[in-house]
This record gives C-alpha cells, sequence and structure tokens, in this order.
C-alpha cells in the first residue's frame, strides 16, 4: 500500500522588501522637491523664483534649500525647500541669507531657528534640542533608514501626482 500522505511544512516567510539607503533616499529627495515645486507654480508650470524673483518654469526650476539638504534633518521640511531659478540655487550656492531672510519674511524668524535648531540638534546639540517641539524632537531622533525614505517616498510621490491631476 501506497502512502500519499505527505507532511505539511509550514508556509515560508515573504522576504520583506530590501530598500537601499542612497537610492530610497535620493528618490525621496527628488519627490519631495517636484512636489515643492508643483506647490509654487500655477497651472501653466510657471513660478517665482524663492531668492531672486524671477518668473521661471518648472522645467527650468529647482526646489533649492536654505539649509543644504544634505543637512539631514531639514531636507524634508517643506519651509525650507522653495522653487528656484537654477541661476540662485546653482550658480550662487543657493543664496542662503537671502533664502533664510525670505523664510524669516514669510514664516516669521520662529521658523529660521526653529531650522537651525533642528540642524544642530541632529549634530548633537542638547541644547538646540531642548528648544524644539516635542514632534520636532521625535523627527530628530528618528533614524533615517531606507524603509524612513521609501516612506517618504511614498507620501510625498502621492502629493505630486495630486498636483499634477490638478494641473491637468
Amino acid at each position: 500500500m501506497k502512502d500519499n500522505s505527505f507532511t505539511k511544512l509550514p508556509k515560508a516567510k515573504r522576504p520583506t522588501k530590501k530598500y537601499k539607503h542612497s537610492t530610497e533616499r535620493e528618490k525621496a529627495l527628488k519627490a519631495f522637491q517636484k512636489a515643492r515645486k508643483l506647490q509654487e507654480t500655477n497651472i501653466l508650470g510657471y513660478g517665482r523664483c524663492w531668492t531672486c524673483g524671477k518668473e521661471v518654469h518648472i522645467s527650468q526650476a529647482d526646489g533649492g534649500h536654505g539649509i543644504p539638504r544634505n543637512h539631514v534633518a531639514t531636507e524634508l521640511e517643506p519651509s525650507n525647500c522653495h522653487l528656484q531659478c537654477r541661476e540662485c540655487n546653482r550658480m550662487y550656492y543657493g543664496r542662503r541669507a537671502t533664502f533664510m531672510d525670505r523664510i524669516a519674511d514669510v514664516y516669521g524668524i520662529s521658523e529660521v531657528n526653529r531650522l537651525e535648531n533642528m540642524d544642530r540638534a541632529y549634530n548633537g546639540s542638547e541644547d538646540a534640542l531642548m528648544c524644539l517641539s516635542f514632534e520636532d524632537q521625535q523627527s530628530i531622533l528618528q533614524e533615517r533608514t531606507a524603509s524612513y525614505y521609501h516612506d517618504q517616498y511614498v507620501k510625498w510621490n502621492k502629493v505630486v501626482k495630486e498636483l499634477e491631476k490638478r494641473n491637468g
């Protein structure tokens, strides 16, 4: 007599998706900057450079950062990223002083202080960390993993899709 029974093996666990940190970070930053540029342009794709005021088409603009994007703590902060003409962002290194003055004019000096404290806190300043809100402290203390950047990419890519739909 032939035995047709078999031992049922446990279902194999599906491996979790592995994300490469640098790739996910770049994708998140690209989606974030595109969203910020779309938020600052009209339906024809034109907006004003944050630092010089020149009208520029989105295809000829960057998502410039007042505190450079290599400063991880503020790289995905909306108040730190605005549409800039390529001349200001690339040839004049973002015109940081003018950029930060505009942040102070539009959002208030407290926002400039907040961004600078976030940057200092991320780099280890306890004093700067204590000046931040609980939410900002949590943001600073959150580990920037590939998975974190993937989640940011999904979030900002959704914003991009909504804005592109709005603009037709």
